[in-house]
């Protein structure tokens, strides 16, 4: 029988791979062709506990990057391996019946901004982000664009010759 290699020296290389699965929990905004899972790249939960650990900072700085649509969110691997406290849960399931760990997309349970800001977790590169993603929410994207519009041609200067 062949001995399965290991994944543990994979996680000392930051790849774009890692960077994605740490970030999304898969590959899905990567070059790669094929969305994968962590488990079918040979990564086990105790391998990205360690990936995570190792590249926290790298990940955070990347997820920076992108401050309107990161803010008020944190990267997949935060939830799983860092999160304070669970989320908390407003649906009407037992305990033993819901999911251990909820997608961020489950409305049975607080936003991720409203956890962040619960615990004031939020940070300052992310508050007029986080207004935004609730302006878009409470008064939809085209009201939200319009309104970002008028404010932009409001501060426009008119050069005349």
């Amino acid at each position: 029988m062949a001995k399965r290699k290991g994944t543990r020296g994979r996680i000392d290389l930051f790849t774009e791979s890692l960077r994605a699965i740490l970030e999304y929990g898969d590959t899905s905004f990567t070059t790669e062709p094929l969305m994968q899972k962590p488990e079918e790249l040979g990564y086990s939960d105790s391998d990205l506990a360690d990936a995570w650990r190792k590249w926290e900072a790298r990940v955070l700085d990347h997820w920076r990057e992108d401050p309107l649509a990161n803010a008020g969110e944190r990267p997949w691997a935060w939830w799983q391996y860092e999160a304070p406290e669970p989320r908390l849960y407003f649906g009407d399931l037992p305990p033993d019946e819901r999911e251990p760990r909820p997608s961020i997309y489950d409305v049975d349970y607080e936003t991720e901004d409203e956890y962040l800001e619960r615990l004031n977790l939020l940070e300052g590169w992310e508050l007029e982000g986080v207004e935004l993603h609730r302006d878009l929410y409470r008064g939809g994207r085209e009201k939200v664009l319009e309104d970002r519009a008028a404010q932009a041609r409001a501060r426009m200067v008119v050069v005349e010759d």
